[in-house]
């Protein structure tokens, strides 16, 4: 386990490109002095979700696991070999006391550091994994294993540019004994129902995508526009694509996936193939001119 691997580090929530590097262990150390205590503090007194929100998008924040050209999964220029996960109150509605569970979380084997989140209503943990190269196998079994310990992990965490924003946590816990996570969980996949490919733009794009195996449907809001936007294109013809685009996400259900496109069809919404085209370079697909 190295934890002087570096990350990238961008200078606030919008930052597309990093603004410089530090390895895992300044981050933590970072966290634990509180370079950005005032900001932190203030967020905690301030009972306006949305004026929290607006102090929390300025802060500096980290792709822990690695090093990025640009803040996407495809532009990861060389993993870290460690895993951020988050449990917050929302998704945890049992936990009351977050200290408490920090304090616990760190008896876990393979947690590097646990940390209170931004709000300080949440935990964030770092871990080190075993297979970089298999990064969302492992915490799609890290995700099964801590509902054992009675904790939902959030699901963004599965994304290997995710942002984890700096926080301040003076009674932070660190294990430079973590002991790297092995497992990893594949998910078995109904046979794919044949498709009729269309010829035009959309269709070569939506071919090149699906063979790319990349999912573009992390997020709801991601999902059901890209529903919408396929609905109004091909109408019924696009429920194939719709089931092939969304079969990259670890928790798809061919049932829910039918349902959600049930419901873009009956309302489509001003959604346009250039939905698609837009998320699709976000992720570095694109049909050549």
């Amino acid at each position: 386990m190295d934890y002087n691997k570096n990350i990238s580090i961008f200078k606030d929530y919008w930052g597309r490109e990093p603004a410089l590097e530090c390895s895992i262990d300044d981050f933590c150390s970072n966290v634990y002095h509180g370079d950005y205590r005032a900001e932190i503090e203030a967020i905690r007194k301030e009972t306006d979700k949305a004026a929290r929100d607006k102090i929390k998008a300025t802060l500096p924040a980290a792709t822990i696991s690695g090093t990025f050209s640009e803040r996407k999964k495809g532009g990861l220029i060389e993993h870290s070999g460690f895993i951020c996960l988050d449990l917050d109150a929302k998704e945890n509605a049992n936990i009351t006391d977050w200290q408490q569970e920090r304090d616990k979380l760190i008896h876990v084997n393979n947690v590097f550091f646990s940390a209170l989140s931004v709000s300080g209503q949440g935990v964030f943990l770092i871990m080190p994994i075993e297979n970089p190269a298999k990064h969302e196998a492992h915490f799609d079994a890290l995700k099964r294993d801590f509902i054992k310990l009675g904790y939902v992990i959030d699901k963004a965490c599965r994304d290997v540019s995710r942002l984890r924003g700096i926080s301040y946590d003076p009674n932070a816990k660190i294990n430079y004994k973590a002991i790297p996570y092995k497992r990893t969980y594949q998910h078995r996949k109904a046979p794919l129902r044949p498709y009729k490919s269309h010829t035009d733009d959309l269709g070569r794009l939506l071919d090149k995508i699906i063979s790319s195996g990349i999912d573009l449907t992390n997020g709801y809001e991601n999902w059901f526009e890209i529903g919408r936007a396929l609905a109004n294109e091909y109408g019924e013809g696009g429920r194939s694509y719709f089931h092939r685009l969304s079969r990259g996400h670890s928790e798809y259900k061919e049932a829910e996936a039918d349902r959600q496109y049930n419901a873009c069809l009956r309302s489509p919404g001003r959604a346009s193939k250039g939905t698609i085209f837009h998320l699709a370079k976000d992720y570095g697909i694109m049909l050549k001119a």
